[in-house]
């Protein structure tokens, strides 16, 4: 059982890990000029990532990187758990108390995404009429 948590975890750091890579490179072009460094970008990344000026199309793959970061705590904490060893299952637990914490930020996430969706659709049914 051990086995599967683990290959399911590393599916979803090698799927997380590109998803990030791409999200912050497009959250990055968005960015203003103070933040387009590297060093500046990567702490602006996660209040930038669903903030007005960055298209809904980068806001979905964000909350989908969200997602799939909860995904990964989740696998990761059952397969330390499944392990039975004492020292693991400390970090098993810690695992899953981020799990924990990450549905609650998926949850505000995918809120603040669907507000922006419907304030767009609010612009757009203002600019047609």
């Amino acid at each position: 059982m051990a086995a599967l948590f683990t290959v399911l975890t590393g599916i979803a750091v090698i799927w997380t890990t590109v998803t990030y890579l791409h999200v912050s490179n497009a959250v990055r072009e968005y960015l203003p000029p103070q933040f387009q460094d590297y060093e500046s970008s990567r702490y602006a990344f996660s209040v930038w990532a669903l903030q007005h000026p960055t298209p809904l199309s980068v806001q979905a793959e964000y909350v989908r990187f969200v997602k799939g970061s909860i995904l990964m705590g989740l696998s990761g904490g059952l397969a330390l758990l499944s392990t039975g060893q004492p020292v693991q299952m400390v970090f098993g637990c810690v695992c899953l108390a981020a799990f924990l914490y990450g549905v609650f930020y998926a949850i505000r996430c995918s809120r603040i995404y669907e507000q922006n969706c419907k304030r767009a659709e609010a612009q757009n049914d203002e600019q047609n009429q």
